[in-house]
Order: C-alpha cells, then structure tokens, then sequence
C-alpha cells in the first residue's frame, strides 16, 4: 500500500510549479493523481475512452485523451506496466513528446524498452531533451 502523505510530499517537492499529467487511471494512477491534487500541484489524467475515463471524471479529474494530456504537461508520469506502456509509448506519447519534458515511470521495467539495444529502440528513441526519472512506489510503502 501506498504511503499517500509521503507520496505527497514527494511530489510537492518535486512538481512544483509543473503541469503533470498521469497516463492511466487504475490503482496506482489513481493514488498518483489524488496526491497530486493533495499537493496542489496542477495534474491532469490521460487515459484511453472507457472505464478509467469514467471513473477519472467522477473524481473530479480533467481528462484527456493521452496524446492531449502529453502535450498539455511538463511532466508525464507513466503508471501502466510494460505490456501496456509498450502498446501506447509509440503511438500517444512518444510523438507528444517535447524537448524540456520529463517522462516518470513508476515500473522501471518499462525502461527497458528505452534502452538503445532494444530491438524496437526507433518506436521507443526519446526526443532529444526529454529527462527520465524514476519514481520507486516502494520509497512510499
């Protein structure tokens, strides 16, 4: 389980200032992006049309399509595992990527995907001056 103040204070520390968007509404997009708003830091949810739209929406959130929501931010904080980060990276939010950007990953196993020996690395190159960055859940457990 998530330690939602620590997750908090982190990104209170960390987003200052930032527009962030979270791709992806289950349960860890979800606890990202209530901390988000317990830290009043400016975040959107960007999700695919369907049931975590729905349910970002009753929460108050603003959702967007990912492509949208990418644009939009400054920070892009990734929450899907890696099936699902390798099935929307290339197609809604690699393209929306921008120089100044930082794109966070919960699972650093997606990052595998990132690595100049990837087999894919053209789908998956970063723009040039996009930072990573990992954020561990287990730093807030």
């Amino acid at each position: 389980m998530i330690n939602r103040d620590v997750l908090a204070d982190y990104f209170a520390r960390n987003c200052g200032g930032r527009n962030v968007c979270v791709t992806g509404y289950g349960a860890e997009g979800a606890v990202c992006a209530e901390c988000l708003r317990g830290a009043e830091i400016n975040a959107v949810v960007g999700v695919r049309p369907g049931p975590s739209w729905e349910r970002a929406s009753t929460a108050g959130f603003e959702v967007y399509f990912i492509s949208d929501a990418v644009a939009m931010s400054d920070i892009v904080l990734i929450t899907h595992p890696p099936a699902i980060f390798e099935a929307i990276f290339p197609r809604f939010v690699r393209p929306y990527l921008r120089a100044g950007q930082e794109l966070w990953f919960l699972d650093s196993n997606c990052l595998l995907l990132l690595h100049p020996d990837c087999p894919r690395r053209d789908e998956f190159a970063l723009p040039e001056g996009v930072k990573i960055r990992i954020v561990g859940t287990d730093d807030f457990c």
